[in-house]
């Protein structure tokens, strides 16, 4: 089951990822049967499947919560990482943005930690979009302009790490920006760079998010 938990991210099958994974933690006792490592990672894989195929809901929180609870448990910096961008894009729709940019420092911290230069670049991104939300749109910019030169120069060893590709993403919402901040041409280009990537990586979550939060 574990080994199919990639493949349903990248090809965007959120739902039956969400199906196989309740069922395997509902059905065979976790508490009893399963390591604490192997719950860790089906929870991770219920909260970024639950973030795209529910949304919102009190079931995406916990499994997330989770997810962070055991990853600190087991010294996991990379699961708890993951937790963290969960919990912020949980915190985000759910229109709670201060507690969204506390996720986000905390995975900034976290990052520099452990010298994840990737996790940083995405830090900084989700960062740049709490602060916009809170209506401070130069000090977003600069955050996501920043993760984007990161995004540039580099090639992330997983473009679907954290559910999407964080360039298309930073791109989007970058595009938000532009356009608050008056620079409507400027705006609309790197909106249309955004679809653009996303169509070439052939992402469903991954176009979804250059749509909804960048060119409609």
């Amino acid at each position: 089951l574990q080994n199919s938990i990639p493949f349903w991210v990248e090809f965007s099958l959120l739902d039956e990822c969400r199906r196989w994974v309740s069922l395997a933690l509902d059905q065979h006792g976790v508490m009893k049967t399963t390591s604490a490592h192997d719950e860790m990672v089906l929870r991770a894989a219920l909260g970024t499947s639950l973030s795209w195929a529910r949304g919102p809901v009190a079931e995406t929180r916990a499994a997330w919560s989770r997810t962070l609870d055991l990853a600190r448990e087991l010294g996991d910096t990379r699961i708890e990482l993951q937790a963290q961008y969960g919990l912020w894009i949980f915190s985000l729709r759910r229109g709670h943005y201060s507690e969204a940019l506390r996720f986000a420092t905390e995975m900034m911290t976290l990052a520099t930690e452990a010298k994840d230069d990737e996790a940083f670049a995405t830090a900084q991104r989700i960062a740049g979009v709490s602060r916009h939300s809170l209506g401070d749109h130069a000090e977003g910019r600069a955050l996501i302009e920043r993760a984007l030169i990161w995004f540039e120069q580099n090639r992330p060893q997983s473009v679907f790490r954290f559910g999407l590709d964080q360039h298309a993403a930073g791109l989007a919402f970058l595009a938000r920006i532009l356009w608050v901040q008056g620079y409507t041409t400027d705006a609309v280009k790197t909106t249309n760079l955004a679809v653009e990537r996303a169509l070439a990586i052939d992402h469903a979550s991954t176009l979804c998010c250059a749509l909804a939060e960048g060119l409609c």
